[in-house]
């Protein structure tokens, strides 16, 4: 007797998405906040993590956007979960217009002393927060012509935090 695997179908996940929209169910840790960053043409601080609701489990679901994590997303579960993070993201770059080249700087704030892999942390955020950046308009593409350069760094250990924060600023260069 073998197990029978259910396929997921892409309605399926848009269902997570419906449910979920419900910004007054989410932990305070997946939230975005304005940072205030001297000479930078725009600052906040992006979650690591998004909640998903699971509708057969009726219990959300916290996924970690880390490197490690993504590589083993089906490519439907992928798409869902930055389509969510765009959504989260858009009230804060609606008005933005980013001219020019442009330098992104993620730095990751650390919620225990637990070694982690910079690297790993901050490249799904990057690239689902590169995504938002061109999908809403606030630049012309996310080549290399206009993000002309990318830096990961730790920041610090902060342990009032219930997950890692990453903070990303964008110059101009």
């Amino acid at each position: 007797m073998g197990f029978k695997k259910e396929k997921t179908t892409k309605s399926q996940f848009s269902k997570r998405i419906n449910q979920g929209k419900s910004v007054d169910r989410c932990p305070s840790f997946v939230e975005i906040y304005k940072v205030d960053i001297p000479g930078s043409l725009l600052s906040l601080s992006l979650p690591y993590a998004i909640v998903v609701p699971n509708p057969n489990t009726k219990i959300n679901e916290v996924v970690r956007l880390s490197l490690n994590n993504y590589r083993n997303w089906a490519y439907i579960s992928s798409n869902v979960y930055k389509q969510m993070y765009k959504a989260k993201l858009r009230p804060y770059l609606k008005d933005v217009k980013l001219e020019g080249k442009i330098k992104f700087v993620y730095e990751v704030i650390g919620n225990d002393n637990r070694p982690f892999d910079v690297q790993g942390v901050c490249a799904v955020v990057d690239k689902f927060f590169s995504d938002a950046v061109t999908e809403y308009g606030c630049w012309r593409d996310d080549d290399y012509k206009t993000l002309a350069e990318i830096t990961y760094k730790f920041s610090h250990i902060d342990s009032s935090l219930a997950e890692k924060r990453i903070v990303v600023s964008a110059y101009s260069i």
